[in-house]
């Protein structure tokens, strides 16, 4: 509903409102948008973008607007600064932050200096700093601070030393050096004055004034202009100023420089004639706004539990701890098996990556091309591990799945499944790392770990769980692991999972995505019942499924927390009484 009220789609008011009494729409609508990501997954955000912009005839709306050639331009180079963005992230997400980054002005360049400049654009108005207007030209330039000088904020300059010069950077602030840095700070002064008074082609306003204030200005005296027009020693007032500004107006010649004067309290009205001393007013620089502090904040499992993980001895390292571990690939005498697949996070996605994408009743061919894929795309030697790891990925999809009786993924239809489910759920009220902790202690949940300890947190939880499926009209939520536990199938066991699952806070993590699709499910389920509808949470650690005794079922991790549990989650995150 946001993306459809935005100006780029242009839905009204009244058509998305009318989505609340048309279920058939707002479904039509929730698969178009679904397809937009899966297409942003598979084919780029380019190529989304554009899928987006042919489907909602965007370019027509947009060039049906007087600045509509500007807004389309924009649109398109946004999208191939993105794309060319998501060459060097992480995923979507990581493309995302760095997308926030830049709109906050916190990334390199940004703003107008990105902007493809139209032909058009002649016409117009543009405001640009001196160092981006460096190279171009206008008919007409106004450089409205031309007088504003800032003192240096340290005592850096540089100083002759044989056939060159070294940095150097005064701490005590003494004199000469005061003296050279401010040396230093005219000259780069009277370069960027040089840049921005050359700019025009017809002419030039520069506007002049003993702008006073707080440090670092300097009055206009210590000003490059000041220095150009030789006012280096003219008096701080006004009268003063404009005395000597007249001065060397009639030395250079009044068909080259010409002076205006404007009232501080009427500067909409050129006058021919000085500041009468009743008019005079200070100008000074806005004091900074007062920024209050905001709590609300977008979290997730990962920030809650970011710092705290205490994996017992036979935990295992996590995919996250492992995330700056490069493993080495095993020697050519060493038996390449699950248990010697490079670990890390990194080779943790090469794993989600292949079950993500595959059809999971796939044959063995079309499973070995998307290994092999894989393994290329991570630079893994594709000789050395395509059988091992299209075996591996075989034994995975036909591993049994208790307590559910039948049931592997290889027996999942499309249909019944939605890989990398995202979710936004909000925090009614700010939650505490105790009082979350308090409440999943009393359930038997976190033993043996380290207290939960993060800052309070009010706003949206976000994640993505790995798999969602249904079957027999239940529903379940499943995550991949590549945890390394141990060299044989004997190490997954149902004991080793779990002091792995609560020695890395995975408990916290599965209790969250059974809150995302509980009141997921609440939304869309007619008549829910949690324990009627929710089948419960598996775990799969891929490294022992398939490796052990079929009955005892290795490598697979199954719980159904209780409805209690979940309901009192539900009230803490929604902003209910305290447990």
């Amino acid at each position: 509903r946001s993306a459809l009220a935005t100006p780029l789609l242009g839905v009204s008011l009244l058509d998305i409102a009318a989505l609340e009494d048309d279920q058939a729409a707002l479904l039509e609508l929730l698969d178009e948008f679904a397809g937009y990501h899966v297409h942003c997954l598979r084919h780029g955000v380019l190529s989304m973008l554009r899928q987006v912009m042919a489907r909602r005839n965007i370019p027509a709306r947009l060039l049906a607007d007087p600045d509509g050639q500007r807004g389309l331009t924009d649109l398109r180079h946004l999208g191939e600064l993105l794309q060319q963005a998501s060459e060097t992230t992480a995923g979507m997400h990581d493309l995302l932050r760095w997308y926030l980054r830049h709109l906050n002005g916190e990334g390199r360049g940004g703003g107008d200096n990105q902007r493809i400049r139209l032909e058009s654009d002649s016409k117009l108005v543009q405001i640009v700093t001196i160092h981006a207007s460096k190279g171009l030209e206008f008919d007409t330039v106004f450089v409205p601070l031309a007088s504003v000088a800032r003192q240096s904020a340290n005592c850096i300059y540089h100083r002759e030393e044989g056939a060159g010069f070294v940095t150097v950077a005064d701490l005590a602030a003494g004199e000469d050096a005061v003296k050279a840095t401010g040396y230093e700070r005219l000259a780069e002064d009277m370069r960027l004055l040089y840049v921005a008074m050359t700019r025009a082609r017809h002419r030039c306003y520069v506007g002049l004034g003993n702008i006073a204030g707080r440090k670092p200005v300097l009055p206009f005296a210590a000003s490059a202009m000041a220095h150009l027009l030789g006012l280096g020693a003219v008096a701080e007032d006004e009268e003063s100023l404009l005395e000597g500004l007249e001065c060397a107006a009639a030395a250079i010649g009044t068909e080259l420089l010409s002076l205006e004067v404007f009232a501080a309290e009427d500067v909409c009205e050129p006058r021919q004639v000085r500041w009468p001393v009743a008019a005079k007013a200070q100008l000074e620089l806005p004091e900074p706004p007062v920024l209050s502090r905001d709590d609300w904040s977008l979290t997730s499992y990962t920030a809650l539990a970011r710092g705290v993980s205490r994996p017992g001895p036979l935990g295992g390292a996590s995919d996250e701890q492992e995330s700056n571990t490069v493993t080495a690939l095993v020697q050519d005498s060493e038996r390449r098996t699950a248990f010697s697949f490079p670990r890390g996070a990194r080779y943790g996605s090469l794993l989600h990556n292949i079950l993500e994408h595959v059809p999971f009743d796939c044959d063995r061919h079309v499973l070995a091309v998307a290994v092999e894929r894989e393994l290329t795309n991570f630079g893994l030697d594709v000789d050395d591990w395509s059988e091992v790891v299209t075996d591996w990925m075989g034994q995975v999809l036909d591993c049994p799945l208790p307590p559910v009786d039948g049931l592997a993924l290889r027996q999942l239809a499309d249909s019944d499944r939605v890989s990398e489910m995202e979710f936004n759920f909000s925090i009614g009220e700010t939650v505490s790392s105790q009082r979350l902790d308090r409440l999943l202690r009393s359930y038997a949940y976190l033993e043996g770990s380290a207290p939960l300890s993060f800052a309070d947190v009010t706003g949206v939880m976000r994640g993505f769980i790995d798999l969602v499926f249904q079957r027999g009209g239940h529903y379940y939520l499943l995550d991949y692991k590549s945890n390394y536990l141990g060299p044989d199938g004997a190490c997954y066991d149902r004991e080793a999972m779990a002091l792995a699952i609560t020695g890395h806070r995975y408990d916290l993590q599965y209790l969250i995505y059974c809150l995302a699709l509980h009141r997921y499910l609440a939304l869309r389920v007619p008549d829910y019942n949690y324990e009627q509808h929710f089948g419960g949470v598996y775990y799969l650690f891929l490294r022992g499924m398939g490796q052990g005794d079929a009955a005892t079922a290795c490598g697979v991790f199954y719980d159904k927390p209780d409805m209690q549990l979940v309901e009192a989650l539900d009230a803490v995150f929604g902003g209910g009484p305290d447990w």
